[in-house]
């Protein structure tokens, strides 16, 4: 079994700074997490966490790929952006169905493809 790698984000962040968008229920371990390790962790407003988490779970969970929940992603980024994040960790394995590294300007952290990379590197015996 593979153990959650504690500095998993650190490893692959070189920014100090980051934006994390998330299903709401999974958000203060992640952000503990990433605390622990000495990022800076920035969140949307609850209003816009709530949003973030409804296009999650009533959209993208479903196969539904909405150009307004794109542009509400864009932004959310964008403010979170604005607020000093020098990243922006996509939280959910769903949100890059919706949201490319071509529509930010800051880097796109997906999750999935992180631990996709962390799995390998355990089994190559790397990690």
């Amino acid at each position: 079994m593979i153990s959650y790698p504690r500095d998993l984000y650190v490893r692959i962040l070189k920014q100090k700074v980051s934006g994390l968008l998330r299903v709401v229920k999974v958000a203060a371990d992640r952000e503990e997490r990433m605390e622990q390790n000495g990022l800076q962790v920035l969140v949307p407003g609850f209003d816009e966490q709530q949003r973030v988490h409804e296009i999650i779970v009533q959209e993208l969970v479903r196969g539904r790929i909405e150009e307004a929940s794109r542009i509400t992603y864009l932004r959310v980024i964008e403010g979170l952006i604005r607020a000093g994040a020098e990243g922006i960790v996509l939280g959910c394995t769903e949100i890059p169905l919706l949201i490319r590294q071509e529509d930010s300007a800051a880097p796109l952290l997906d999750t999935a493809a992180i631990h996709a990379d962390a799995a390998l590197e355990y089994a190559l015996g790397e990690a």
